[in-house]
């Protein structure tokens, strides 16, 4: 069996790390890691071995050469382009004569080669992918296969929304060689996202193997520290490049170690390494080669390359620092920190935590260096439900929000971007922080003022634009919702491009191309008058009463403008009257930039699963014989009510973009898929629309619900760790296989003799959402407690 190793990655979540080179090279314990996949192969057997490369291929080869050293015969296969991972591998076709096994080249692992392949024999399977398991599942592929192995679902990086299992793919596989013949020449094509689907959809034999044995993804920093220490703590079973001096210390023959120098297990000191009397070199701790630590500096839980110097007194406490780094006399380079090649930081000078510093850089003397947030194990990223959310600390710097203007900037690549915001001050201090970002990328700003996101949406759409960046205020935070260019929050794959961005920071500053930022005064004229004309029958028959309580002056004012427009009273209520008793009114409307209610003829809230039936009911019989999109967390019950028009009821991903795209697939006629997807998101919208269905039908809001199919349904949270959100989805699957719903979208959708029930585990917070419906509340009641104690059950 041949093997290919997969060597192309730029690493861009490494960087500085990965600056000036390839992501295979990066070095664990002073060995590039691929080196360790080449030694693994080699142990079982797999000698004949090519390499994929795209990134400073020539630096794979000069490392490598023809695999001689590592006592294998090694053979390259450059793309002229990015071919993605499948793409790669079909770039490799004339060496793949026979079975052959893919590795990642950055990738750490000791996992049973040999135990793979007779599973991948005896099933038959024309794929076999090698998985573990994962307690934060959310930056890998994740799998459900059934009793005998063979794979039932796959999705790519889901949210903790989507995540099914703890189940992931490690990017190892055993393939045969007719699985090439699926994969298009000279195209991008990945395994993840083209290959896999296909495989499932065709039910062709795609198998998973659970393997046991260490497997670390060498995806960013935290990543890569944490491999140098299961390595030192002897984790990994593979031939370490250095043989233990004695217990736990890694330490080369031609190391100079003064006897006065303290040394506590394990750690890992290279060829050629100077440490002088009176230095302390900390617990999993590593040197490369030709390192010097000199007299009273203290190094640890800190990674090293080759050459770098630690000068008289200072200290480096969890970092990780390029070839040639120097580290003047009583410096700190603090917990987090990593610093490119041939950084210096002067005499007194100090890194503080989580710095990423480029290579090349300096450090003054006495001064303190602060760089780009590297998101740790336990963050949540930048975005969180479809927006960025700012810290305190980081909305009041204006370096901070600058910078994230700048990756917003470079992700829009140019063009005309509107900007809005909404709140106090220091929302306003934060919109021209994030403007100055902009305008840097070469951004062309129109500046909104504080128009409604609705307003900035609609403009973004009607003005051909770019996109947009609405800035607002929540409960003493700052958020950013950025948006596509239809106006709609980005979609997934688009916050990851952002984020990358954002690491990375490398964005070149277009100080010839910087445009004055333009006031821009029309959007609020055209989105009322669209607003206005979205109305299925025109204006009202009757003069409605309605109460309005807005969180904004500015939504006040055109809430107000467009009722009265339709011949509305309206009456104004404070919004800190919110919950108090009101005078009898035909509707009431809460507008708050997120969160929006309603109220019926007698100041009763309606609840959200009402106010979604009352609007799709009205889109249906505007549109009959449509089909409607569902949230995944809408109730089972709207397809109902759907099926009563004639339509048809489809569910989707969660997230504004996922349903924009899947309603755009679904309608037949533009104009009708454009009001399903405003109706549900635009709170101004949705109100006109009730009242025209009261209007229409002569009937009450309390009336037009009691004609609405049944919608009794219930919640709990029910409290789980992070790290077992996988594996309680992945027992929720094996535990009801008879009832599951046919379709699986996101979360575990089931149906039993007495109704509905939906588990989703919690984007964000450690909890779980469970969800029951029935014909009557106390059904409903029990099934939700019925899925909330298995899940108890689970986590005991």
């Amino acid at each position: 069996m041949k093997a290919v190793i997969m060597a192309g990655g730029e690493g861009s979540r490494l960087r500085p790390l990965t600056c000036g080179l390839p992501k295979p090279l990066v070095p664990i314990l002073g060995k590039p890691v691929m080196a360790y996949g080449l030694q693994l192969l080699k142990h079982y057997g797999v000698v004949n071995i090519g390499a994929t490369l795209c990134f400073l291929p020539q630096k794979i080869e000069q490392e490598f050469g023809d695999g001689e050293e590592y006592g294998v015969k090694l053979s390259y296969f450059r793309e002229d382009k990015p071919l993605g991972t499948a793409g790669s591998i079909k770039n490799a076709e004339g060496f793949l004569d026979e079975p052959f096994i893919v590795l990642s080249g950055d990738a750490l692992t000791d996992i049973d080669l040999g135990a793979v392949m007779d599973f991948h024999r005896e099933k038959g399977a024309l794929v076999t992918l090698v998985t573990v398991r994962r307690e934060r599942p959310l930056e890998y592929g994740v799998i459900v296969s059934d009793e005998n192995g063979r794979v039932r679902r796959y999705l790519e990086k889901p949210h903790w929304g989507q995540v099914f299992s703890d189940q992931v793919n490690t990017g190892i596989y055993v393939m045969e060689r007719e699985v090439l013949e699926f994969i298009p020449q000279d195209q991008k094509f990945d395994f993840s996202n083209d290959l896999f689907p296909l495989l499932l959809e065709r039910g062709l034999p795609f198998y998973a193997y659970p393997a046991k044995g260490y497997w670390c993804d060498i995806g960013n920093v935290q990543q890569y520290m944490q491999a140098q220490r299961d390595f030192l703590k002897g984790e990994v079973f593979l031939k370490m490049p250095i043989a233990a001096k004695e217990d736990g210390f890694y330490i080369h023959p031609s190391a100079a170690v003064h006897p006065e120098a303290e040394l506590s297990a394990p750690c890992f000191i290279g060829r050629g390494t100077v440490v002088e009397g009176g230095a302390k070199i900390g617990a999993y701790t590593v040197l490369g080669e030709g390192c010097l630590v000199a007299g009273g500096a203290r190094v640890e839980r800190s990674v090293a390359w080759d050459g770098v110097c630690f000068g008289e007194e200072s200290r480096a406490e969890g970092a990780a620092l390029c070839a040639g780094v120097r580290v003047g006399e009583g410096a700190h380079v603090e917990q987090g920190s990593v610093l490119g090649e041939n950084v210096r930081v002067e005499r007194g000078a100090r890194v503080r935590p989580s710095a990423m510093i480029w290579p090349e850089k300096l450090i003054e003397a006495e001064s303190e260096a602060r760089g780009s947030l590297i998101w740790g194990q336990n963050s949540r990223g930048l975005f969180q439900n479809e927006c960025i959310a700012l810290k305190r600390d980081d909305y009041l710097s204006p370096a901070f929000l600058a910078a994230l203007g700048e990756a917003a900037g470079a992700f829009y690549g140019g063009g005309v971007v509107g900007v809005s915001a909404l709140g106090s001050a220091v929302v306003d201090v934060a919109r021209q922080a994030f403007v100055a970002g902009l305008q840097s990328q070469g951004v062309r700003v129109m500046d909104l003022l504080c128009e409604p996101g609705e307003v900035l949406g609609h403009a973004v759409r009607e003005f051909n634009w770019q996109g947009g960046v609405f800035l607002f205020e929540r409960a003493g935070q700052v958020y950013v919702r950025m948006l596509d260019t239809l106006g709609q929050a980005l979609s997934p794959a688009q916050e990851r491009k952002v984020e990358n961005l954002w690491q990375r920071g490398e964005y070149p500053v277009k100080t010839g191309e910087i445009v004055p930022v333009e006031t821009h005064r029309n959007g609020a004229d055209r989105y009322l008058e669209d607003m206005l004309k979205s109305l299925p029958h025109g204006n009202f028959s009757k003069d409605f009463k309605v109460w309005i309580s807005c969180e904004h002056e500015v939504l006040e004012k055109y809430a107000t403008q467009c009722l009265r427009a339709l011949g509305c009273t309206v009456r104004i209520r404070p919004m800190s009257d919110d919950g108090a008793p009101m005078e009898r009114c035909d509707l009431g409307f809460i507008w708050k930039v997120y969160g929006s209610a309603w109220l019926d003829g007698k100041g009763r809230r309606v609840s959200a699963d009402t106010v979604q039936g009352l609007l799709l009911d009205a889109w249906c019989e505007e549109h009959p014989g449509e089909t409607a999109v569902l949230a995944p967390d809408m109730p089972h019950g709207l397809s109902e009510i759907v099926r009563r028009h004639g339509g048809e009821a489809v569910r989707c991903k969660s997230g504004q973009s996922e349903r924009r795209r899947a309603v755009f697939r679904a309608v037949t006629r533009e104009k009708a898929a454009w009001s399903q997807v405003n109706l549900l998101e635009d709170p101004l919208m949705a109100t006109l629309w009730l009242l025209a269905a009261m209007d229409r039908r002569r009937i009450s809001l309390e009336g037009l619900a009691a004609e609405l199919p049944t919608l009794c349904r219930c919640e709990r949270e029910i409290q789980c760790p992070v790290g077992a959100k996988g594996r309680v989805m992945r027992s929720l699957l094996d535990q009801n296989r008879d009832s599951l719903e046919e379709e699986q979208i996101e979360g575990v959708r089931l149906r039993t003799d007495r109704g509905w029930a939906w588990v989703q585990p919690d984007r964000v917070r450690p909890v779980f959402h469970v969800y029951g419906e029935a014909a009557d509340m106390e059904a409903a009641e029990e099934l939700t407690d019925f899925y909330v104690r298995q899940i108890d059950g689970m986590l005991q």
